[in-house]
């Protein structure tokens, strides 16, 4: 591929003494810093280069023995469009799921289809269940929900690229406006996004409602708050 010609490779790792990492580099290498200053020294090394910046100016959190980070340079990043993908995207849609979830839980719809592709559809494992199709028909979809007092929390969630799964929980009444009726359900979702969207949605979750939902003998941590929600 042509854009490959335009490539530098780069490893940068955190420091805690800068002068001291020019130093040890300069002589391992046998080279001079080709950039210098408060915050950085990087080293042009057989076509590539290597920086070592300084810790407390590191955009990430520093955990020993896991602060290199891969970066690399094109002439046009436009070129190849996955070379724009990373944490940035992964940290936005799983932002863009955890809006969609707080959503879900107050019934508000603004919110919902703020998150929601028009073209948005929702499938559920239960084969009771049918797809709803569109932003609108999803957000009316969990406005309706709310007689049932449902509050989800998101206990895991994973991501790459334009793709977010969650494991959560969910907390409801199985009648309106009984406590006593108080029912836990867990569950995983599949989301894919779409410029900062969420075009579907994948529901796997137990449809047998007369009892707390999950996984069989698995050891489920603690509810911290399970009074926030189902109707109390």
């Amino acid at each position: 591929m042509h854009y490959m010609r335009d490539m530098k490779l780069g490893l940068y790792v955190a420091v805690s003494d800068l002068s001291q990492a020019k130093s040890f580099y300069s002589k391992l290498f046998s080279v001079e810093p080709y950039l210098e200053n408060d915050n950085f020294v990087g080293f042009e090394i057989s076509g590539g280069r290597f920086g070592a910046l300084k810790e407390s100016a590191y955009a990430y959190p520093v955990t020993r023995g896991n602060s290199a980070v891969p970066n690399i340079r094109v002439a046009d990043v436009q070129i190849n469009p996955r070379l724009t993908k990373g944490r940035t995207m992964v940290e936005s849609n799983q932002e863009v799921v955890r809006r969609y979830i707080a959503a879900c839980s107050s019934g508000d719809r603004e919110a919902l289809l703020d998150v929601l592709a028009t073209e948005a559809i929702h499938y559920f494992s239960p084969r009771e269940m049918k797809p709803v199709r569109g932003a609108d028909r999803i957000a009316q979809f969990w406005l309706d929900a709310q007689v049932v007092s449902p509050h989800w929390t998101i206990d895991n969630i994973v991501s790459q690229d334009d793709q977010v799964v969650i494991e959560y929980t969910n907390v409801f009444l199985r009648e309106p406006g009984d406590p006593s009726t108080r029912t836990l359900n867990r569950g995983s979702e599949w989301y894919r996004l779409s410029k900062g969207k969420i075009t579907e949605i994948r529901a796997y979750f137990e449809s047998d409602y007369s009892r707390d939902g999950g996984l069989t003998d698995y050891p489920y941590e603690p509810m911290v708050n399970t009074s926030k929600g189902a109707g109390t």
